[in-house]
């Protein structure tokens, strides 16, 4: 039930996506300008917004990554590996603690803004 749950959320933000890329032209960027019903066309600013939040959406899918059960089965173990052998080089401990401040942040994230759980 929760990979039903999550595989939904991110096959609706992937269809929204690939419709608001159909809808642009397919490249991220309007093909021709806004233009209003009364003739005039839309300020850059309005373009440029409208363009920033394009990215945000799509810089947010990576955080699908973060919500269980994607994180318990695939994030955290993968991060824990990495950690291991990053603590492993000689770096004065510096890389040990690197290691278990990413997993302690991403436990964060994992644990407190991802409510996907029942």
């Amino acid at each position: 039930a929760i990979w039903r749950a999550w595989c939904i959320s991110l096959l609706m933000d992937l269809t929204s996506d690939k419709l608001l890329r159909v809808a642009d032209g397919g490249d991220g960027t309007r093909l021709h300008p806004q233009i209003r019903p009364n003739g005039s066309v839309s300020p850059p600013s309005a373009e440029q917004a409208r363009l920033e939040e394009l990215e945000w959406r799509r810089g947010r899918l990576k955080l699908y990554l973060l919500r269980s059960p994607a994180y318990n089965v695939m994030t955290r173990p993968l991060a824990t590996l990495i950690g291991r052998f990053v603590s492993a080089i000689p770096s004065l401990g510096l890389g040990r603690w690197a290691s278990e401040y990413a997993l302690d942040v991403m436990s964060y994230w994992n644990d407190n803004h991802f409510m996907l759980e029942c």
